[in-house]
């Protein structure tokens, strides 16, 4: 699946006067959420991961500390074994102040149904409950469903570790190509502010005219 995210800049200078913290906060928010959709539409990921830490294992109120387990799990219990095990989870605080995760995965071997009928791995059980469901990757619709999903879970309330980042993800995942689109006509908009026009594009499945053809062919040159 190739996936392409198309650009036009609306009002440059009012963007780089913005001052106001909550739209600044929306505008990051915005970001993040475009690439995390990007990351999952790109890298064909097979199982949505639910990830619910237990006290018992580490201070599940500690985000230091139930990401730094989470790393782990993956780095030495997992990808020992795994070598092309990908990965892309979002940190989510409940109410009450404690941490799961929810996220997306591939390349996981040795799942087994666990006593309540869900798939689960054992090294995922040294964290806490885990459950991970099949995605329909044979569904285009059903996939891009479930990465618009994903999203759902980025919100103003999401918390960041210590590099300033919201979710976690393998390294070498694949990325779309990005072509600026000037003076587009799209009939819809993916995304659309007062500072900018994003459409999201899928070159495979998408239907789009003579003219948007040629302006992303323009542009690539």
């Amino acid at each position: 699946m190739y996936y392409f995210l198309g650009f036009e800049e609306v009002n440059k200078k009012q963007v780089n006067n913005t001052t106001d913290k909550e739209e600044l906060q929306r505008q990051s928010l915005s970001r993040t959420k475009r690439n995390i959709k990007e990351l999952a539409l790109c890298n064909s990921f097979t199982h949505f991961a639910t990830i619910t830490v237990n006290s018992e294992f580490c201070d599940r109120f500690s985000l230091q500390s139930c990401q730094d387990k989470l790393k782990y799990i993956i780095q030495k219990r997992i990808r020992i074994r795994n070598k092309d095990f990908a990965y892309l989870f979002i940190t989510e605080k409940h109410k009450n102040g404690a941490f799961h995760f929810h996220g997306l995965i591939k390349n996981l071997d040795d799942l087994y149904t666990n006593e309540n009928g869900y798939l689960s791995h054992k090294a995922f059980d040294e964290i806490g409950f885990n459950s991970f469901l099949k995605i329909n990757t044979e569904n285009n619709n059903s996939y891009d469903k479930v990465c618009s999903y994903i999203t759902k879970y980025i919100t103003k309330d999401c918390v960041k570790n210590e590099n300033n980042q919201i979710y976690i993800s393998s390294r070498g995942l694949k990325k779309a190509t990005k072509y600026q689109i000037k003076n587009a006509n799209f009939d819809e908009w993916t995304f659309e502010n007062d500072f900018c026009k994003i459409k999201d594009i899928n070159l495979e499945t998408d239907t789009l005219s003579y003219n948007d053809y040629y302006i992303l062919s323009h542009l690539e040159d």
